[in-house]
């Protein structure tokens, strides 16, 4: 019985840790407005923010290419915030 309990916690935990599929939404959504902001940004600050927009979401990245579930609540939320 304490077995299940500490497997269940451990699953919790496991859960909670990095960003939210929302926040992997929301940043997102920020990254993308910020690009699409300065129609006259140059190649280099292009290339700036999509180094620093990887960087920001390869945990997002990784969380949707591995848990389905996660995948699915960050599209409702992009869709909610968009």
């Amino acid at each position: 019985m304490n077995y299940k309990f500490f497997a269940a916690f451990i699953v919790f935990l496991y859960s909670c840790g990095g960003p939210s599929a929302c926040d992997c939404a929301e940043k997102t959504i920020s990254i993308k407005s910020e690009f699409f902001k300065d129609p006259e940004m140059s190649e280099d600050e292009k290339k700036l923010l999509v180094s620093r927009a990887r960087e920001e979401l390869a945990t997002c990245d990784e969380k949707i290419q591995s848990d389905s579930i996660f995948k699915k609540d960050y599209e409702i939320c992009l869709r909610k915030n968009e």
